[in-house]
C-alpha cells in the first residue's frame, strides 16, 4: 500500500480519538521536512537543522545532529560540553571509510549505563548515539540516551 493511501485510511478510521491526532501531527511534521531532510521548519520559525562532516575537528554542541563520514579515512573529532543542562544532541557514523573517535576533552565525559568514560568509538556505517547533558554527582556529563553499536573506552 502506498504512503499516502496508507495514511489516507489511517485518517478514516480513525478521525476521532487520539490515533487520528497523532497520524495528522505526523503527516503536518512530514509536509515541513525539506526536500534535502536537512531542516525541518516550525511555526514559530525555529529551524532544527544538522551538520555533516568528513574530516577531524570539532563537533557542534548547538546544532542537535551531527551525520560524519570517515569515507577518506578515520579520524577524531571532540565533543565540547553542553551548554544547557537538557540539551539533547545525536551522532551517527553515515559512511564508514574508517573508525570515528570522539573525544570530549573532559575526563569521564560519557555516562553510559552508570559508568563514566572518554571516548566513543564508530566502526560501522549507521552506528548513532543519542546524548543529553545533565548534571551527576561526578559533575556535568554527556548521558548516553540510546546506542546503537558505539563503544565507549576510556582512555
Amino acid at each position: 500500500m502506498a504512503y499516502s493511501s496508507w495514511v489516507s485510511d489511517l485518517k478514516t478510521r480513525s478521525s476521532v480519538g487520539f490515533l487520528g491526532k497523532v497520524v495528522n501531527l505526523l503527516v503536518q511534521a512530514k509536509d515541513r521536512i525539506d526536500e534535502n531532510h536537512t531542516n525541518i521548519a516550525t511555526t514559530s520559525s525555529v529551524v532544527y537543522s544538522s551538520e555533516m562532516i568528513t574530516s577531524a575537528g570539532a563537533i557542534s554542541t548547538t546544532i542537535p545532529f551531527t551525520a560524519v563520514s570517515t569515507g577518506s579515512g578515520g579520524f577524531t573529532c571532540t565533543l565540547a560540553d553542553g551548554t544547557t543542562l537538557g540539551q539533547w544532541k545525536a551522532i551517527m557514523l553515515v559512511v564508514d571509510g574508517g573508525d570515528l573517535l570522539i573525544n570530549t576533552g573532559t575526563s569521564d565525559a560519557f555516562l553510559v549505563t552508570g559508568l563514566a568514560k572518554d571516548i566513543a568509538t564508530f566502526d560501522t556505517a549507521g552506528e548513532r548515539i543519542d546524548l543529553f547533558w545533565t548534571s551527576t554527582p561526578g559533575g556535568n556529563k554527556w548521558v548516553v540516551a540510546a546506542n546503537n553499536g558505539v563503544v565507549f573506552s576510556d582512555e
